[in-house]
């Protein structure tokens, strides 16, 4: 079964979403290869609950050359803080119960945001998230700023 199918079959249809929006940030998703799936974790039925750590949103995808790719997203319409970095660790967390133990994935921790204080940064890039045994660096983009941009799609 492909990745987007496996996926799809775990989680609820009131999860599903199209596109990545929440609290006057947005994140188009023009660029991102199909055939992919976004999750709202703040949507009711979601696998993380409404008072555990969560990110706002999975996107699950395959590429064209077979290979898989997830990437956990946050949105922030304010100041980021540097506990975005737990809100994409539950993402990862997530992807790897959603994602099949042996399938090879490309994960990425994105949180997107109106205000990245240069420390800010600095702290971001420090902070890594943990998926499958691997050290991942926490990318960063402003509101409005495509997916593709930084997924390297």
């Amino acid at each position: 079964m492909k990745l987007v199918e496996s996926v799809r079959a775990q989680v609820a249809p009131s999860v599903v979403a199209r596109r990545c929006s929440k609290s006057g940030c947005n994140v188009p998703l023009k660029g991102v290869p199909q055939p992919h799936l976004v999750l709202d974790f703040d949507k009711p039925g979601s696998p993380l609950g409404q008072s555990e750590t969560r990110c706002d949103y999975l996107i699950v995808g395959e590429n064209k050359n077979q290979s898989d790719w997830a990437v956990a997203l946050e949105l922030k319409r304010g100041q980021v803080h540097a506990d975005v970095a737990n809100q994409l660790q539950a993402g990862a967390n997530v992807t790897d119960q959603l994602v099949p133990p042996k399938a090879d994935i490309d994960f990425k921790p994105v949180v997107a945001g109106r205000g990245f204080h240069s420390h800010l940064k600095r702290t971001l890039a420090k902070r890594k998230v943990q998926f499958r045994g691997k050290q991942v660096a926490v990318v960063w983009i402003r509101c409005g700023e495509p997916l593709a941009k930084v997924a390297g799609f």
